[in-house]
């Protein structure tokens, strides 16, 4: 099936204004320009629903079904239950308050791996903590390509990073030993009956 581009464009009318011809927005939030009926649904919200919800009067009840009703279809697009999406301002507001949180739980010396390759409102924050002696580290993208190369990160990590695709990647209450490192790899191999041996990114 194919897929009929011009129909989806006919449900953004930012496609049908004049003056946003010929332009891309790419420094722009993803939702900028919405489609009709996400224009609809709000502008129906503002006008008859933005009222305190979960009220006993018919406005604040349809404003709580309404919100209940974005919770639930949201989780079923992104595969997770409703209790487990969290909804924010925005991005670089959620970003923010994410990497203060986090930030309560490192102390100086622990590290942040960031990349040059994010837009500054999402490294920004976790760039901040340096205030806070944390340590940041930039995984750099190749200039030419664009990309990041996996093999480049194995330099930035270490005991002490914290923080790295959510979980903690070494164990700070026993010894490990990364193969990478010549002299790592020749304790494992010496000592391999005595140890627990896994990928870098398994629990």
């Amino acid at each position: 099936m194919q897929l009929d581009l011009s129909f989806i464009r006919q449900q953004f009318p930012a496609f049908s204004v004049p003056a946003l011809q010929d332009q891309a927005f790419f420094e722009n939030a993803g939702g900028s320009y919405t489609c009709q009926q996400v224009a609809d649904r709000l502008a129906r919200f503002y006008r008859e629903r933005k009222v305190q919800p979960y009220g006993p009067y018919p406005a604040s009840r349809d404003a709580g079904a309404e919100m209940d009703e974005a919770r639930n279809r949201l989780s079923a697009l992104l595969g997770v239950e409703a209790d487990e999406l969290s909804f924010g301002p925005s991005t670089t507001q959620n970003t923010y308050v994410l990497a203060q949180a986090f930030g309560q739980w490192l102390s100086p010396g622990d590290a942040v791996i960031v990349t040059n390759q994010d837009h500054e409102a999402n490294s920004g924050p976790w760039r901040r903590l340096a205030d806070r002696s944390i340590e940041i580290r930039e995984w750099r993208m190749n200039a030419d390509t664009g990309h990041l190369n996996p093999d480049d990160l194995d330099a930035l990590l270490s005991d002490n990073v914290r923080f790295y695709l959510s979980e903690e990647p070494l164990l700070s209450q026993v010894p490990t030993h990364v193969c990478a490192r010549p002299d790592d790899l020749k304790y494992v191999l010496d000592h391999l009956e005595e140890l627990v041996v896994k990928p870098v990114g398994a629990s």
